[in-house]
């Protein structure tokens, strides 16, 4: 009982002199860093244990310390404006002037890129004002997999490295909520929902470009 009174009284000495940093699922093995990167701290407004609301300008990295090979899961959803961009294969400190994937989920529908180069847009996934969606991405070695709900928008293969990071900032006038996040090592996520997505991808014979 000291033990947990003594971590917690460290925590809130730690988190309170840093108002840019944050902590979610902290009773998860797989705990989860939050760094606020816009300059207004009260742009992210922290509204439970794994749960957040991103503000117009806000900007905010996520990581499970030590987990690159990386099943990221979201659900979110948009209160106004256009979407959220979510950056990953990158890291936080000098961004971005970093390698990265980029990926739009946004109500005119979906793309991704690498770098400056397209990789592939989905018009038919798209974010809908005040309707949650879960978002899933995941890092697999060289795979890279992003799904919205049970739709694959990208399954494919990347030279960059896997990275601990994902950052993630609303589009330009746009509010999200994001609940139910949760970070998990991809080798140990259910075998079943890995292969599921696989198999709608090679089914739907997404294109990629």
């Amino acid at each position: 009982m000291r033990i947990v009174i003594n971590f917690l009284i460290i925590s809130f000495i730690f988190f309170g002199c840093h108002p840019d940093r944050f902590s979610l699922n902290k009773r998860d093995d797989n705990r989860i860093e939050g760094f606020i990167m816009s300059p207004d701290f009260e742009k992210v407004e922290i509204t439970a244990d794994n749960e957040l609301v991103l503000y117009e300008g806000a900007f905010i990295s996520l990581r499970t310390l030590g987990l690159t090979q990386l099943f990221a899961d979201f659900t979110v959803t948009l209160i106004n404006g256009e979407g959220l961009t979510f950056y990953f294969r990158t890291v936080q400190n000098n961004f971005p002037n970093q390698p990265f994937i980029k990926f739009d989920y946004t109500t005119q529908g979906c793309s991704v890129s690498e770098n400056d180069r397209q990789i592939i847009t989905v018009d038919s996934i798209k974010a809908k004002i005040k309707e949650p969606s879960r978002i899933r991405i995941i890092n697999d070695g060289k795979l890279v997999t992003i799904t919205v709900d049970c739709d694959t928008v990208y399954y494919g293969k990347t030279q960059l490295n896997a990275t601990e990071y994902v950052l993630i900032k609303p589009v330009e006038e746009s509010r999200a909520l994001l609940s139910g996040i949760f970070f998990n090592d991809v080798i140990t996520v259910n075998e079943e929902i890995r292969e599921s997505i696989i198999y709608e991808s090679t089914r739907k014979g997404i294109k990629q470009r």
